[in-house]
């Protein structure tokens, strides 16, 4: 029965993971349009609250840029990748595997947290949700598991 138990775990978790690397991929294809926008809709701002004082154009896109690398979001793309594969490689590990998955949940689901907080975008923080309840359902599988 724990065999078949097992299996059945290990099959619904693989599947979760799946899911949330389609979300991330998802994240990665909206990033570039989304910063754009949201670089467009700062300068507006910027330009609209300063409309009556002389704006040097470059000290202005210096600060833009400069916002706009705090919302830079790729290494924690990164690190969730990397994540997504570790976690793989430990399921089709023959041995008990369940304080490793949880320990890699964890620092999964702080990419994820890190991502959202980051997140600037209504479409990039709807997946970001999705993602953290997928997350959360892994969760619950693995305290099946310790």
């Amino acid at each position: 029965m724990r065999k078949i138990e097992g299996a059945a775990l290990k099959s619904d978790l693989l599947n979760r993971v799946i899911l949330l690397k389609k979300q991330l991929t998802s994240v990665e294809k909206q990033l570039p349009a989304e910063q754009k926008k949201r670089i467009k809709k700062i300068k507006k701002r910027i330009f609209d609250m300063l409309k009556d004082f002389n704006i040097d154009d470059q000290r202005m896109n210096q600060e833009i840029a400069h916002i706009a690398d705090k919302s830079d979001v790729s290494e924690e793309i990164v690190r969730l990748k990397s994540h997504f594969s570790q976690f793989e490689n430990i399921l089709h590990a023959n041995k008990p595997v369940g304080r490793g998955l949880n320990f890699l949940l964890q620092e999964i689901v702080r990419e994820i947290n890190t991502l959202g907080s980051k997140s600037f975008s209504d479409k990039i923080v709807t997946n970001v949700i999705k993602m953290k309840e997928e997350s959360e359902k892994i969760r619950e599988q693995i305290q099946n598991i310790l």
